[in-house]
């Protein structure tokens, strides 16, 4: 029964007067008690009201808004809204979804009246199940049953997927209560999870003790935690019995979860589980390797490395590594960390470098670990400072610095691409794969606890609760919010400087109350690039550019800051000074200047009353045109020192009247009004082909992929106009070439075309990584890692077209006939076999085909005959039943299939000139099979009576028959304009192979035909015919020698005849005397 566990809340407003697509990002998990695989979905529809034109929709004051909602009851009440999933039991996926006006009840009524008037528009949802390897599009059905309020959708769980997850179909160990996890929760120092790599929902936690309580327990959850479902088990007792010695101080040190097996680090050793793709239905088993030279310590400090990948097509170039370190101390020569870069080949590494080593510059480094973004080239190096390669280790960019912390745990998600980093004292740093930026989300409160990204990209931290039925609470970190809730800003003051009316510089100053020799270090550092600068609820700013000033003595940093509303300029009130004719004049101290202001010419014969006062220190004083300036010092109530931040812009001895110099404050001695947060998302990124983010390109020889993207600047300060928005990164550029085009078009839309092809026959990976730069870490899509195997993708096959089409009922079931009513196909004999070079009754193949093992053997007469001929399918089988034949494979034309075969295409004797054509399906469609390539072609039963004709010889293909002479077994042909010739009766069984060195895949197919009404086989025609024509020949020469001599035959025998009736009347009468006489 079909548990509808699946619920959203997800309601997407658009205009009823335009068509708009609104889309939906589910995953489904899909389950068979314990059998689990996650998949994406995108839930769309295109939704219009029929009744309107496009034309009409100028005039239109008033928008009506509908919504698209669908639906189903969540089988908890405390489960988020947020969460969409979509759970399939051993039966099929169901959906129900309907329309709403948001300015209307919603009743069943109203749902009725707007399906009905969309559906008969044409108008109904589809839903796209994706993941990086697969898509499929279905359908809602347009066809309204009465009453019906919904439409539905009735998915076949065979049409989704067939596969299960390896590791839920195991027995770890033996189960453990809640109770008893409950009861080891004070003894917990640290918990440790890993992720089945092509299923994030199915996780592993594993908890590290103390050294009061040993041993080993795992708990394992198939729904990513969401369902409280956490089945614990203990593991102590199986590895246990795998110990030499005695399990005293046996505790966990680091879990794995690779493509194939359960790696568990601990104090006693490492150990390795079973293959987990081969359920044998018995618990799981360890093996433990042994290291010699190591003891209990070195395995307590050691750790396991392993680079995450999804092997679910997994090609010969793609192994699982897995690293086992041990923690050593620098000696005292050793003052720097250094990255070094080794290929392996057939399981050995190499002893030169990829590429020279980097020697990261800090002295003070220390790194204690180093991991690969999935899917990418990204690689980071962490410690107490985090560094990051964007090109597989050959060079790296300081991304994080840490005062006093040391990163100590990582966290990915290939879904976002976003990436999280841990410290030992708890905090939580934020960034992007790709980005040379990051952002502190919070400061977790517990002592004991890790992070878990799903799979849908939601960030959740788990920590260990007594009082959860399973022991393990859960809650999502909404790292939107917490993003913008930091504040990036420092306690310095800063001095504003306009550039044009758009665009400004911050100048960052000193602190007043530090000296110079006792300076800070800079504070804008490229943390800050592309965040955005607020001041109060007023103007704010996106920082577009950094830069640093080393040799200046008082402003150490500046930045270039794109304006998206205006800073508050202080008026009369908070400073009134702003009033007077301002004058600057050169001090003695040239670094210097003094600010003087005066009354106007209207108001100078009156007293000044509006003065500096103390509240203006660290206020800037801009002047268009000039050098703006930062006051640092009251003189007296009419002069003030400053330092200009352009020295030589500053109009010395020249007076400014109101309102012509303005007042700005951006200093901290007011409270600091300013802050520096992570901006909005400003840029909406698209790519044409809608491809997931994680998307899995296949590449063959001489295949071009192209993607093209889009970027569109969304709430800019101003337009954006031919700056580029996007880069593009190649993770191996030995493999693949790319060839990129970039333009804008009229909407100011930044677009990227790229190109990919393999450069030679040389099978691997490599990622294109395409950077939205300038976007903000809340940005949903800001980096796409699209991952190219130069390889045969799993979907790419060769196909042959029959001269008829026929379905595949009539092969089944039917006797299809032509227009001129000839049978089309022929039935086989059961345990037919095809004849061979010695005749039509003495059969020599090993293939069967239409076989039934209770039944004799066709055409057994000849020992050669008797000895050859093997069952395939029906091996072993005492009758066809048992031979278990599909539908499919009675289809087949492979000649592993053979013995399900019980029809043959069939064709009239002779066969002359029959067109031969092939194509080659993939995930780009279909395509003839042409050069360049070339093909061979074999008789699987070495069946000789029969040629190729017709080829197009190119010289390209002559050429390439030369050269493959002595390497292939067979001639080389084109497929441009194949025929075939057949002379012989019965079955042929082709096969044409598609030459190596021209794809990576292994192309071939196969078909049969079924010569009928042909002549006596070898040698009975010539036979009767060389007897036909003796006796033809006699007949003419007996006539011939007769006319010659005149020879009378006829009289001849009558006068033999008449002889002998003569003889025979004369013998009776002397019979008939001597009767008489003896009377």
């Amino acid at each position: 029964m079909c548990q509808s566990i699946f619920s959203f809340s997800c309601e997407n407003s658009f205009s009823a007067f335009y068509a708009c697509k609104t889309a939906f990002i589910i995953t489904v998990l899909l389950k068979k008690q314990i059998n689990l695989l996650a998949f994406y979905i995108v839930v769309g529809t295109i939704l219009k009201m029929p009744n309107l034109s496009v034309e009409a929709t100028h005039s239109v004051k008033e928008q009506k808004n509908s919504s698209f909602f669908c639906y189903n009851e969540p089988p908890d009440e405390a489960l988020k809204p947020n969460v969409i999933k979509l759970y399939l039991t051993e039966q099929n996926l169901k959906i129900s979804c309907y329309v709403y006006d948001v300015n209307l009840e919603d009743t069943l009524e109203n749902r009725r009246r707007l399906l009905l008037l969309y559906t008969s528009a044409g108008l109904t949802p589809s839903i796209q199940i994706f993941n990086s390897t697969y898509s499929k599009v279905f359908y809602f059905k347009m066809k309204l049953e009465e009453n019906q309020t919904t439409w539905t959708i009735d998915i076949p769980r065979q049409n989704i997927t067939y596969n299960t997850e390896p590791l839920l179909q195991w027995q770890l160990g033996e189960p453990v209560s809640p109770d008893e996890i409950s009861s080891l929760i004070p003894y917990v120092r640290g918990i440790k999870l890993s992720k089945r790599t092509c299923a994030n929902d199915v996780a592993l936690l594993a908890l590290v003790c103390n050294g009061t309580v040993e041993g080993i327990y795992l708990g394992i959850t198939d729904s990513g935690f969401t369902f409280r479902d956490t089945k614990w088990y203990n593991l102590t007792d199986r590895l246990c019995s795998l110990m030499d010695d005695d399990c005293v101080g046996l505790s966990l040190v680091n879990i794995l979860l690779t493509n194939n097996n359960l790696i568990i680090l601990t104090t006693l050793g490492l150990f390795i589980s079973q293959d987990l793709r081969y359920p044998t239905g018995s618990p799981l088993k360890f093996t433990k390797p042994r290291f010699c030279g190591f003891e209990w310590d070195d395995y307590f400090s050691a750790d396991t490395w392993y680079n995450v990948q999804c092997l679910a097509n997994q090609g010969s170039y793609e192994v699982d590594y897995i690293s086992l370190s041990f923690k050593q101390d620098k000696t005292l020569s050793q003052n720097k960390a250094k990255v070094s870069v080794y290929k392996i080949t057939d399981h050995k590494l190499h002893t030169r470098t990829k590429f020279p080593s980097f020697w990261f510059p800090d002295t003070k480094f220390f790194p204690t670990g180093m991991f690969f973004h999935p899917n990418s080239h990204f690689l980071y190096v962490y410690g107490n400072q985090v560094w990051f390669s964007d090109d597989g280790g050959n060079t790296f960019v300081l991304l994080l610095n840490l005062k006093n912390e040391i990163v100590v745990k990582i966290n990915t998600c290939v879904y976002s691409q976003s990436i999280t980093f841990v410290t030992n004292k708890g905090s939580i740093f934020y960034t992007k794969a790709g980005f040379e930026r990051y952002a502190k989300l919070t400061t977790s409160q517990h002592s004991v606890f890790t992070l878990y990204f799903d799979h849908l990209g939601a960030l959740h931290l788990i920590v260990l609760n007594e009082s959860d039925p399973d022991c393990v609470d859960i809650d999502q970190l909404d790292f939107i919010s917490l993003l913008q809730e930091t504040d990036l800003g420092f306690d310095n003051p800063l001095v504003l400087q306009y550039v044009t009316e758009e665009q400004v510089i911050f100048f960052q100053h000193i602190a007043l109350n530090n000296s110079s020799s006792d300076r800070p270090e800079p504070r804008f550092t490229h943390v800050h690039k592309d965040q955005i600068l607020i001041q109060g609820s007023v103007g704010s700013g996106v920082i577009v550019n950094i830069f640093q000033h080393d040799h200046h003595p008082y402003y150490l940093s500046s930045i270039i800051l794109d304006i998206l509303k205006k800073f508050h300029i202080e008026s009369e009130i908070d400073s009134p000074c702003a009033v007077n004719v301002l004058t600057i004049f050169k001090e003695s101290d040239s670094s210097s200047v003094r600010l003087h202001i005066s009354k106007s010419e209207e108001g100078k014969n009156f007293s000044i009353s509006k003065i500096f006062m103390q509240s203006d220190i660290e206020k800037s004083v801009v002047i268009p045109g000039y050098s703006s300036f930062l006051i640092i010092e009251i003189k007296d109530d009419l002069n003030a020192l400053a330092h200009p931040t352009m020295p030589d812009k500053v109009p010395f001895n020249k007076s400014f009247q109101p309102y012509t110099w303005f007042l700005y404050d951006f200093g901290t001695k007011n409270e600091r009004q300013w802050k520096i947060k992570v901006d909005d998302c400003r840029y909406w990124i698209q790519e044409v082909s809608e491809l997931p983010k994680n998307a899995i390109k296949y590449m063959d020889l001489g295949e071009v992929n192209t993607f093209t993207f889009r970027v569109t600047p969304v709430d800019t300060g101003f337009p954006v106009f031919h700056i580029p928005l996007m880069k593009v990164v190649v993770g191996n550029p030995s493999l693949v070439e790319v060839e990129t085009k970039e333009y804008w078009d009229d909407t100011d839309s930044y677009i990227i075309e790229f190109s990919v092809i393999s450069k030679f026959y040389k099978q691997g990976k490599s990622s294109v990584a395409v950077i939205l730069t300038r976007a903000s870490l809340i940005c949903d899509i800001s980096t796409f890692v699209i991952t190219l195997k130069t390889a045969c993708s799993y979907g790419k096959s060769m196909h042959y077209i029959p001269p008829v089409t026929i379905s595949s009922a009539n092969w089944l079931h039917g006797d299809p006939k032509d227009d001129h009513g000839f049978k089309l196909l022929t039935q086989l004999p059961v345990n037919y076999r095809p004849p061979s070079v010695l005749g039509i009754a003495v059969p020599l193949t090993d293939n069967f085909y239409n076989a039934d093992p209770s039944k004799p053997r066709m055409r057994d007469y000849f020992e050669k005959s008797k000895t050859s001929g093997t069952y395939k399918k029906c091996a072993n089988k005492s009758s066809r039943a048992k031979c278990n034949c599909t539908d499919n494979e009675k289809l087949s034309f492979s000649v592993a299939f053979s013995d399900c075969k019980e029809k043959a295409f069939r064709m009239k004797y002779p066969v002359r000139k029959l067109p031969i054509y092939f194509i080659i399906k993939s995930k780009r469609g279909y395509k003839d099979l042409t050069s360049p390539y070339f093909v061979t072609i074999t008789e699987v039963n070495q069946r000789t009576n029969w040629e190729v004709a017709g080829t197009n010889a190119t010289p390209s293909m002559l050429k390439m028959r030369a050269y493959l002479k002595g390497k292939l077994n067979a001639t080389l042909y084109n497929p441009d304009a194949l025929t075939l010739n057949i002379y012989g009766s019965e079955l042929f069984h082709f096969r044409v192979s598609v030459i190596p060195g021209v794809s990576f895949c292994n192309l071939f197919d196969e078909f049969q035909i079924y010569v009928d009404d042909a002549p006596l086989a070898f040698p009975g025609q010539y036979l009767t015919i060389s007897l036909t024509a003796v006796l033809i020949g006699g007949i003419i020469f007996v006539t011939f020698m007769v006319q010659v001599y005149d020879v009378n035959i006829w009289k001849k025998i009558k006068s033999r005849s008449w002889r002998k009736n003569k003889i025979g009347a004369s013998e009776t009468r002397t019979t008939d005397t001597d009767n008489s006489a003896s009377s």
